[in-house]
């Protein structure tokens, strides 16, 4: 495609999402909609949109999901609490941020919060806002604010347009029951329910909003012909999407705060965390929830509880003795939450008791005392309660006593949860206690994940319970997807566009059926390596290890073949060109002939220095180098102290799975001169300079010998030079 047709093509796209947005905004029967432009921060817009109460959720969620953004959250955090000024201790400000900027970045994930300007709301918008470079690859966070229309402060004045851009300026002065949007918020819903300055009006879209997202069924916009063409009704249709895991944070907060967490809990089964000693709602729930554990033990069991649940070792109490009992102890707290007047009836005793009774394991309570040094890990405890709400949702076993296949399905999203977060602590401790499990559970899609990530500590996970990397690999399909992501890196596909070597430049044409592995040697291997590098040794290496054994008389079938091709080997190459060193270590300690693979890693990491073509810290890479180095150096002090004869003749032996290379001419091409310089190379440079001259005669005799030939046979010679049959060349490579 012609850089003209690309833009004909871009521009229609922007064209026709246009006129779906335009039609979905319709069919939502938006009131206002537009983008927002604060003062305060001028880099980022925010969309916004103005809708009843009523509207559709599947509407909201595709204009979400498809229209404002274009990739699927794959966890939503949703944060509620104080609306009125806060002030939260700086050592859990700290906490927080650090927890909540490491679940949103690295997982890709989305919080929803009030999206106003006061309390927890605007603490969110600030830690969002300077967010720090972080090490660990970062995502854009998608920060979306679901507000009451009524108590928006400006919202008839500014914010009542049609598609319009409008500039938001922060309000001089408060107003009793309103606030100013949070300027840091990417997207905002907000609810016209038609009264002003009332806070809670959108609580219950929030419920069903969150709820619609998590839910396992998705309705989708079906495929438009033309834009032009479209005159009908817009029209949601059933279609299968994965969903989306949803977890509910909660920070001091009032009587709006409890009802949030009512909706979400009792109604819509979503895990909350509330954080015990933050104050109010919190505070409360802490109270109700301890001394509710008091009373548990001594519950009335339901009828169809089993006989273990039914054994009790103290007086059984009803539930309704023990409601009124904890009624009477929080008596005071009540009070706080029906105001000066007590004009507010609402029992928020029982909806706080109906979650705690009716939900008890959604329910995280964390203890936060500021008198303990100790920092609440925030991301940890996310994902603790997210694992314990997926315990709930699935049956754990069928019918006959065995576990189902909703139970391995379930341990496979809590371990991609896992993945996410990078806990494989949490993968060994609480998701895959059984070793039975491993078995049943394909873990390919996490494997290649985790490889992509570099997460070395999930790959040995999965290597220590048996994965099978030839399975992962029989094909070389996985293989060779993973080598041409080079192609299109940043920091290599300059190097590798410049290669003109293609997948039918095979000028032997007798490779056959590999010729996937033959084009990842030739392209991206051998380039870097040198010519003195023999693809054919290595795809040989099957047929010649045939010749020598007794045992295998057949050994040309795949998966024979993937074994002999080392696929450790193949994993460190590409761990090494795509500067993942975590992953090339161990997979280094996996391979054979260890010497041979950390001078070839040291070779890769020197050719990469050396050619401006390669994106990468040319300092970093010259520190791995220098450790793949040290690492073949040490390898041969141990084979040179206690096999000092066999590590002479392993210097110069030609190795056919790395191309007939010895270790001494890939030394000299990376210019290792630590590994050269050291006493087992040199005895052997030294041995082939004597030829067939013993090392121990002196030069003064060599230099006479050559004036007077008669002192020749005066001079002690070796019975032969250093040498190695190819029998012996191919059982050796194992070893070291």
């Amino acid at each position: 495609m012609n850089p003209g047709d690309s833009h004909l093509a871009h521009g229609i796209g922007y064209i026709r999402r246009f006129a779906i947005r335009e039609q979905l905004y319709k069919a939502i029967d938006a009131k206002s909609y537009g983008i927002i432009e604060f003062p305060d921060n001028r880099y980022k817009k925010a969309q916004f949109i103005r809708v009843a109460p009523d509207t559709s959720i599947d509407h909201i969620k595709h204009l979400l999901f498809n229209v404002w953004s274009d990739t699927q959250p794959s966890l939503v955090i949703s944060i509620t609490g104080g609306a009125k000024k806060y002030k939260m201790p700086p050592r859990m400000v700290k906490a927080f941020r650090q927890g909540l900027l490491k679940v949103a970045s690295s997982t890709g994930a989305w919080i929803i919060t009030g999206g106003l300007n006061t309390g927890i709301m605007k603490l969110i918008g600030e830690i969002v806002r300077v967010k720090p470079v972080s090490k660990l690859k970062s995502r854009p966070i998608n920060l979306i604010g679901i507000a009451t229309w009524g108590c928006v402060a400006g919202a008839t004045d500014r914010l009542v347009v049609q598609g319009e851009v409008v500039r938001y300026p922060k309000q001089r002065e408060e107003v009793q029951g309103e606030a100013s949007l949070e300027p840091n918020h990417t997207n905002f819903l907000l609810i016209d329910d038609g009264l002003i300055h009332k806070y809670g009006g959108e609580i219950q879209f929030r419920a069903r909003l969150e709820k619609a997202i998590s839910a396992t069924g998705n309705r989708q916009l079906h495929q438009l012909p033309s834009f032009s063409e479209r005159t009908e009704p817009l029209v949601l249709l059933e279609a299968k999407s994965t969903p989306v895991p949803v977890v509910l944070l909660v920070i001091e907060g009032g009587p709006n705060t409890i009802r949030t967490v009512h909706e979400a809990v009792v109604q819509n089964s979503i895990p909350a965390v509330l954080f015990d000693g933050t104050g109010r709602c919190c505070n409360f729930f802490g109270k109700v929830y301890r001394k509710y554990l008091e009373y548990k033990d001594q519950l009335i069991p339901p009828k169809n509880a089993t006989q273990s649940e039914n054994i009790t070792t103290t007086k059984p109490i009803t539930e309704e003795e023990v409601k009124q009992i904890l009624r009477a102890e929080v008596a005071e707290d009540i009070k706080k939450f029906r105001g000066k007047d007590n004009l507010d009836q609402t029992d928020y005793f029982q909806m706080v008791y109906e979650c705690i009774h009716k939900k008890f394991k959604l329910l995280t309570i964390i203890g936060f005392n500021l008198d303990d040094l100790t920092e609440p890990d925030i991301d940890l405890v996310i994902l603790k309660a997210l694992l314990i709400a997926s315990n709930i949702e699935y049956h754990a076993e069928s019918e006959d006593g065995t576990k189902s296949a909703c139970y391995f399905r379930r341990k496979l999203e809590q371990l991609q949860l896992a993945l996410d977060w990078d806990r494989v602590d949490i993968a060994k401790t609480y998701i895959m206690t059984d070793k039975e499990d491993w078995a049943e559970i394909d873990l390919n899609k996490l494997f290649i994940t985790a490889l992509e990530r570099n997460q070395v500590n999930f790959i040995k996970l999965f290597l220590e319970h048996d994965f099978s990397l030839t399975s992962l690999f029989e094909n070389y399909d996985k293989l060779s997807v993973l080598y041409r992501m080079l192609d299109s890196s940043p920091h290599t596909s300059s190097y590798y566009r410049s290669l003109d070597i293609h997948l039918d430049d095979n000028t032997d044409g007798n490779i056959g059926a590999n010729d996937t592995l033959y084009y990842i040697y030739r392209r991206y291997i051998k380039p870097l390596i040198g010519d003195f590098f023999e693809i054919d040794a290595v795809l040989g290496t099957t047929t010649f290890e045939d010749n020598t054994s007794s045992n295998n008389p057949s050994r040309q079938n795949s998966e024979a073949f993937i074994e002999d091709m080392d696929i450790d080997k193949l994993l460190l190459f590409w761990a090494v060109l795509t500067n993942k060193q975590d992953c090339a270590l161990l997979f280094w300690s996996r391979t054979k002939n260890k010497i041979c693979a950390a001078l070839t890693a040291n070779l890769l990491y020197t050719k990469i220095i050396a050619n401006k073509r390669f994106q990468y810290d040319k300092g970093l890479c010259q520190e791995r180098a220098h450790e793949f180095e040290q690492l073949a150096i040490n390898l041969l002090n141990l084979l040179y102290k206690y096999h000092k004869r066999e590590c002479t003749y392993s210097i110069v032996r030609q190795i056919p799975s790395y191309g007939n290379c010895t270790w001494l001419s890939i030394a000299a091409e990376a210019n290792a001169k630590n590994f050269i310089a050291h006493r087992a190379v040199q005895d052997v440079l030294k041995n082939i300079w004597y030829g067939y001259i013993h090392e121990e005669t002196s030069d003064t005799m060599i230099v006479l010998s050559s004036f007077i030939p008669l002192l020749s046979g005066f001079i002690n010679y070796q019975t032969s030079l250093i040498y190695v049959d190819a029998d012996q060349a191919v059982s050796d490579e194992v070893k070291y």
